[in-house]
């Protein structure tokens, strides 16, 4: 059914790809539609979109015009309540600019749902839902996830997941104390403004030292998350032999999502090339055992799964190397060719389709 954008509410189903642009496609068929997709709808001037009939409800108020529909409230998605928890941390961030304490009572209350509806396919979703101009307030919760899915995967607790998760959302509270001039620079950094980019986990650490209820992993983890394991990060260039493992999960659901999302200053890349890239440049910086478990968990595919490639080409998955899932044997659409990735290193998977 045909219905306008002005008239859409959360919970609906696209019936076709939205394109603008005549080829450039900005929401996919079958998303479930939020009130963030609905302004991106606004924002590209489109006047209406197919939906699901049953999304619609045949009822109408007296007075109602015939073709005014009533659109059914469904319970939110995940990547719905995940928009929502980015506004919620907006808020909280810019109140600690103005001086406010860390509530973390309201983080736990924001967060712990989420981590308890959450699965690899929704991780690998988020970075499409980074914008250069949101990415401050996008990263923290979107590391905070991620964080928890490395977590799971290795046998954490419950309560360590937690733990963590918190600290992932935490990162970068202290990026409030920096000139927001310095953050929201376009152009290169200088010298002393980068310094002082660098000050931000000393900043986030300061804010979050005094919560009882967050322990002390976890508050190192928010300190040390850019330091590496050959000493060469930053703020004091920390070693293997004093990063906490916290520290060391966060760095790379740090270093991930920021790679994948798109910035003032670079382009987003595909999660598996960035996947790649991070495996190859682990050695002495990451511990290499976070990275393939985040590896494993956003390419566990099946046969059959349908893959659309950095070239824009579409293909199904026919066989997985095991040593090297992120680069499977794919059988094209177009012209039902096979493409070994491991022999095109110019080609990676985009994005699972």
């Amino acid at each position: 059914m045909n219905v306008p954008v002005n008239q859409l509410q959360e919970g609906c189903r696209l019936l076709e790809d939205v394109i603008v642009n005549q080829d450039q496609v900005i929401i996919r068929k079958n998303s479930l539609l939020t009130n963030e997709l609905i302004r991106v709808l606004k924002a590209y001037l489109i006047k209406d979109v197919q939906i699901e009939k049953t999304d619609i409800s045949s009822e109408q108020s007296p007075g109602t015009p015939e073709n005014h529909f009533r659109v059914e409230r469904k319970p939110l998605s995940f990547i719905s309540r995940y928009l929502e928890i980015i506004e919620e941390y907006k808020e909280m961030y810019l109140s600690w600019g103005r001086g406010s304490v860390i509530q973390i009572s309201k983080v736990r209350e924001l967060l712990i749902p989420l981590l308890e509806d959450i699965s690899e396919n929704q991780i690998f979703m988020l970075h499409h839902f980074s914008t250069k101009e949101e990415y401050m307030y996008q990263h923290p919760v979107a590391v905070s996830l991620i964080a928890n899915l490395i977590g799971r995967q290795i046998g954490l607790s419950k309560g360590e997941c937690i733990q963590l998760s918190i600290a992932g959302f935490l990162i970068d509270c202290g990026m409030c104390k920096i000139n927001p001039s310095i953050i929201l620079k376009k152009g290169t950094l200088l010298p002393d403004e980068y310094e002082e980019i660098k000050r931000h986990p000393v900043y986030s650490y300061q804010m979050t030292k005094n919560i009882s209820t967050l322990n002390h992993g976890s508050k190192l983890a928010i300190l040390q998350h850019h330091e590496r394991l050959d000493g060469s990060g930053y703020p004091f260039k920390t070693d293997r032999t004093k990063i906490h493992p916290f520290s060391q999960i966060l760095a790379v659901a740090d270093v991930y999502h920021a790679m994948t999302s798109e910035r003032m200053y670079r382009k987003k890349q595909s999660p598996f090339k960035v996947l790649e890239e991070m495996l190859q440049d682990s050695f002495g910086k990451f511990d290499i055992k976070y990275i393939d478990t985040l590896v494993q968990s956003i390419s566990n595919f099946s046969i059959g799964t349908k893959v659309r490639l950095t070239n824009n080409k579409t293909g199904e998955i026919v066989f997985i190397n095991p040593q090297n899932p992120i680069r499977p044997l794919i059988r094209m659409d177009e012209d039902h060719e096979f493409i070994n990735l491991l022999q095109h290193v110019d080609l990676y998977i985009d994005e699972v389709i």
